[in-house]
């Protein structure tokens, strides 16, 4: 089984695109769902939900329909700072932004970030593609929000969070994508040890985006831990993880992030996705793909080129390229 989708659902850009002219934030899962069968989840990267928000998710869409959610920030980026290994190492409570209302922090006071949070269904859901780096320079992530009153790590956050989607068996996977800095180290294999440990058995998928890591042993040690291995599209440059095909498990994974190469290291969150896939690219993957799917029991395939609706264009374009390939 193939399932096709993109990195997220709820952009204000889409609507003339994708979504059609006047519809309102809180009908556009309801509406993506009718179009695509899966959809990746990104913003749980920069901020939690509360685990009512992933609830209405499942209360909003067909009981076929599958999500896969993007780890915390604060759990990847952050993590060569120090910081989570520490709390985890001590034992010490999380201390993210604590929740007393919409919108509300422990003062009482609207932060600029929680407006956004609190919009519409958690409007901004999927709404802020990935986080890319310079070769150089150590720029940290947003930690990520405290959901609850018993968690106490950020390990905890999440799983809490996202506990509804699992119990109603609507997780396909966790996604850990990590940043050019997270190099192939000895520390680093060690910290996907961990990511393993923590997630017990939830299927999950690694991304990498520094080419060290683009070694049989890294995927070695994915088949080993039961990580899934994520296939990327992106630009062509020094550094970045090369597109390979390899699958570390029963499940296979894409990540198209657009070939923007001018913009991919000075550009904004959104710049540096601005990318239409035209007809002759998505053929050379579509291919890919479908003898990929052929040898494994599913296979996700997600398009993370967001700005302005493209995603939804290009996951369109490549949902019908592969049901030729499939019946022919």
């Amino acid at each position: 089984m193939i399932y096709v989708g993109t990195s997220g659902f709820s952009f204000r850009g889409w609507i003339g695109s994708f979504y059609p002219n006047g519809t309102r934030s809180q009908d556009m899962l309801e509406y993506y769902a009718r179009q695509f069968p899966a959809v990746e989840i990104n913003s749980t990267y920069y901020r939690l939900p509360p685990a009512s928000t992933f609830q209405s998710m499942v209360d909003r869409t067909p009981s076929e329909f599958r999500f896969v959610i993007k780890l915390s920030g604060e759990l990847t980026h952050g993590r060569d700072s120090g910081r989570a290994a520490e709390r985890e190492k001590s034992g010490a409570g999380y201390t993210g932004v604590r929740k007393t209302g919409r919108g509300k922090t422990n003062g009482g006071k609207t932060s600029p970030t929680e407006k956004a949070v609190n919009l519409d269904l958690f409007e901004t859901i999927g709404s802020r593609p990935d986080v890319s780096e310079p070769p150089t320079g150590e720029r940290s992530a947003p930690a990520a929000a405290r959901v609850g009153d018993t968690a106490t790590t950020p390990w905890d956050a999440f799983l809490e969070a996202i506990a509804p989607m699992e119990a109603a068996g609507r997780l396909d996977g966790i996604l850990a994508q990590f940043p050019y800095r997270f190099r192939d180290t000895k520390e680093n294999r060690d910290w996907l040890r961990r990511i393993r440990h923590h997630l017990g058995s939830r299927p999950a998928f690694v991304e990498f985006r520094h080419d060290s890591w683009a070694n049989t042993s890294a995927t070695d040690l994915l088949r080993d831990l039961d990580l899934g291995f994520t296939v990327v599209d992106a630009p062509n440059l020094r550094g970045l993880f090369p597109p390979i095909v390899r699958v570390s498990g029963d499940t296979a994974y894409f990540r198209f992030h657009g070939r923007n190469a001018e913009r991919w290291w000075d550009g904004d969150n959104s710049t540096r996705y601005d990318y239409l896939y035209n007809e002759s690219e998505l053929e050379e993957w579509a291919g890919k793909i479908h003898d990929t799917a052929a040898r494994t029991r599913q296979t996700f395939v997600f398009f993370n080129n967001c700005h302005g609706g493209k995603a939804a264009a290009n996951a369109q374009q490549m949902t019908t390229l592969l049901r030729e390939l499939s019946s022919s």
